[in-house]
């Protein structure tokens, strides 16, 4: 919360703004549209105004973090389009720290193999022509 602090005496004196207090009040009546009572304490209003600044600070942060891999790949994209795309290597290099999805991953992919080799064998074997799978 933006309150500001003064010191007097050895003691810390809170003043509320009053943006503070008309988050507080919405916070309340949110509360008892929660399902609160109709006036909760005023510790649990400011723990629950406390926790909303949190968490909207939270989604301010990922939304940044989402904006600069956006520009990133754009830059990406821009500079080397071929690039731009996932690769099958791209996901084996994030799955290495998990032995059991990484063995996983290469007996998938060495199924998938097996099974391009015995499509292009049938269609050469019934007169078809091996084309690009």
């Amino acid at each position: 919360m933006s309150t500001k602090e003064h010191h007097h005496a050895g003691f810390q004196i809170h003043l509320q703004t009053s943006r503070d207090r008309a988050l507080q009040e919405q916070v309340a009546k949110l509360m008892f549209g929660a399902g609160d009572v109709p006036t909760p304490s005023a510790d649990s209003v400011s723990l629950m105004s406390e926790m909303l600044l949190q968490y909207w600070d939270h989604l301010e942060f990922l939304k940044r973090v989402w904006l600069q891999a956006s520009q990133v790949l754009h830059e990406l994209h821009t500079a080397t389009p071929a690039r731009a795309r996932l690769r099958v290597s791209d996901f084996l290099h994030a799955l290495e720290g998990d032995p059991k999805k990484y063995a996983r991953a290469q007996d998938l992919m060495e199924l998938q193999k097996e099974l391009v080799e015995h499509r292009r064998m049938d269609l050469s074997r019934f007169g078809g022509s091996p084309g690009k799978e």
